[in-house]
């Protein structure tokens, strides 16, 4: 089994587990968290990752730490049915692909899993929403070409094997 299948497995397990109300409070203290980073962090390009993180809360979203793979950096965006996921985080590009971005920044889209037909497309929207206001390049690796068709559709480009287990790097402009 695939890591990204093993992930959806444990994730869907997680996720049957989870109800609106727990979830309520763990997105409530996690915004809490991220508010208060904001007051004390001197860097605008966190703040402003933050920022947009806290509008999807505000719209309904439920934010969570990254439960997809803990102790990985990044953030949990569930949609408010829950029945979908994603992880993403801010990081500096890793200067072998630099030139691959041309930007400091990128948008790291970590995990994305759907439960329910269509609701992977909305986390998706909110994905390209947040790294179009912040106008730096998204950024996945995925194991699969049917994966790679999937993200094709929503303009990633891709830039090949390039992974330690040769997964596909892809780019979102």
């Amino acid at each position: 089994m695939s890591y990204a299948l093993a992930t959806h497995s444990m994730l869907n397990e997680v996720m049957k587990k989870l109800n609106p109300i727990l979830l309520n409070q763990i997105s409530n203290q996690t915004m809490n968290s991220l508010k208060e980073k904001i007051s004390k962090d001197k860097n605008s390009f966190d703040i402003k990752f933050i920022t947009e993180i806290l509008k999807q809360g505000k719209q309904g979203s439920f934010i969570v730490p990254n439960i997809a793979v803990p102790g990985e950096p990044g953030i949990g965006i569930i949609s408010e049915n829950i029945n979908a996921i994603m992880c993403l985080a801010l990081n500096t590009t890793d200067k072998k692909f630099l030139r691959h971005y041309n930007s400091k920044y990128i948008l790291d889209l970590l995990h994305i899993h759907s439960f329910r037909k269509g609701e992977g497309k909305k986390l998706m929207e909110t994905f390209l929403y947040i790294q179009s206001n912040l106008n730096i390049p998204g950024s996945l690796w995925t194991e699969s070409i049917d994966n790679v068709k999937y993200f094709e559709k929503y303009g990633f480009i891709n830039l090949g094997r390039l992974g330690k287990s040769s997964e596909f790097l892809m780019k979102l402009p």
